[in-house]
């Protein structure tokens, strides 16, 4: 399974989304693509919901 779309932004990004989010309200969350291949070497994404409320950071994405 690899990801895809993963919403990353520096650590100014991220800390003015979240200004945005106390400013706005509460937003819908962030979305990024899973994608799966199966035994039979088909593939497909499944789009799930990111953890990080504002973004990962970009050394998070690294990391993973």
């Amino acid at each position: 399974m690899t990801v895809e779309d993963i919403p990353a932004r520096t650590t100014t990004g991220r800390s003015f989304a979240r200004v945005l989010e106390v400013v706005l309200g509460p937003q819908s969350p962030i979305e990024m693509t899973a994608r799966v291949e199966t035994t039979d070497g088909s593939r497909f994404g499944v789009p799930v919901h990111s953890a990080a409320a504002s973004a990962y950071s970009l050394r998070e994405v690294e990391l993973s």
